[in-house]
């Protein structure tokens, strides 16, 4: 019975998400004209960062797809486990910098920075301000966590 209700959850999580960001393209391209990785980074890190605006610290579908999409880069992970390691990392990621609370606004700055790394690999650094503070952010061309940078 447990097992159902997750399941129930997280489709249903996935089926909000979807439904509510139309608009706002998806990883997997629709409405995405910038298929370099830099444009998939920054699509990525809009997905995430509208979800969390939405979700806030609410455990509602929309910050449950946000953790998600910090974690592996999409909207919904369907083994138990990973999801719950992506919402608690995500809760810790937040933590590091005073975030966890709502989001009232953000802005993603127009440029960006490639960067090759051992133990993180190729990545994108983006500048972010979140509720007016300014940091700079990873974000991994493979499906692995996003990463502080300041």
């Amino acid at each position: 019975m447990k097992k159902l209700l997750v399941l129930l959850l997280l489709v249903g999580g996935a089926v909000w998400f979807v439904k509510n960001h139309k608009s706002a393209g998806s990883l997997a391209g629709a409405g995405a004209s910038d298929e370099s990785p830099e444009g998939k980074a920054r699509q990525r890190l809009e997905q995430l960062m509208e979800s969390w605006k939405k979700g806030g610290t609410s455990l509602n579908d929309a910050e449950q797809a946000a953790s998600c999409l910090w974690a592996r880069g999409k909207i919904f992970i369907v083994d138990r486990e990973d999801l719950k390691d992506a919402v608690d990392g995500f809760d810790k990621f937040r933590r590091v910098k005073n975030l966890y609370t709502d989001i009232n606004s953000y802005k993603i700055a127009d440029g960006s920075t490639r960067r090759t790394e051992d133990g993180r690999g190729t990545y994108t650094i983006f500048e972010v301000t979140i509720n007016g503070s300014a940091h700079r952010l990873g974000v991994p061309d493979r499906p692995n966590p996003l990463f502080w940078l300041d």
